[in-house]
């Protein structure tokens, strides 16, 4: 992971091989995934704090 402050990215949690290894243990896609936030971020309201994030 190349993040030193702050949160990390959806990108640099998916790239970590402990992430991958849990993921894979609970028959869970990375696209189906990314998919879904997608659509959660669609259908929420995002809050004033996260829309400079987004």
């Amino acid at each position: 992971m190349d993040w030193l402050y702050g949160e990390p990215t959806l990108d640099d949690m998916l790239s970590d091989p402990t992430i991958h290894a849990v993921m894979d243990r609970d028959g869970i896609d990375a696209e189906t995934l990314r998919a879904l936030l997608r659509d959660i971020r669609r259908t929420e309201p995002v809050s004033p704090s996260l829309a400079i994030a987004a």
